[in-house]
């Protein structure tokens, strides 16, 4: 279903971050899961985003679409730490700021997955998951 596909994102997602941390002081296998975990994490946000937060909106009312308004607030103060591959310049800056964002992504997925993600898949039809979810499934893969 959608919440486990989501979910098992997250757990994805923080492999490539655990292995940012493991890289000790290579540069090189710091980046390759920096540049791993930053494309998921786009990706992840941007499907959530341009498919399964206007997907839930077409199934609830108004009031429901108050922790999507919150999901996407935090998304731009996640975003906020991801900077291009090719940067920082120094690893110190870089670990910095993947202890940050993991601070955030702890609190926020926890959200998702135990409020959000069970409200939309009891929201959206059968159907209609399983379109969107083979949809989400094929883009992150890519990644």
């Amino acid at each position: 279903d959608l919440w486990s596909l989501f979910e098992n994102d997250h757990r994805r997602i923080d492999l490539n971050i655990a292995g940012i941390r493991r890289s000790g002081t290579s540069r090189e296998a710091m980046m390759k899961y920096y540049s791993k975990a930053r494309a998921q994490l786009l990706k992840h946000i941007e499907l959530e985003e341009s498919e399964l937060f206007p997907a839930f909106g077409e199934h609830t009312t108004p009031e429901q679409m108050g922790p999507v308004q919150v999901m996407i607030a935090e998304h731009r103060e996640i975003t906020s730490y991801l900077s291009n591959p090719g940067e920082p310049a120094d690893t110190q800056t870089l670990l910095r700021n993947v202890e940050a964002l993991t601070g955030k992504l702890a609190v926020h997925n926890k959200k998702e997955e135990l409020i959000l993600y069970p409200l939309i898949n009891r929201s959206i039809p059968r159907e209609e998951r399983n379109k969107l979810f083979r949809k989400c499934f094929e883009e992150m893969e890519k990644v």
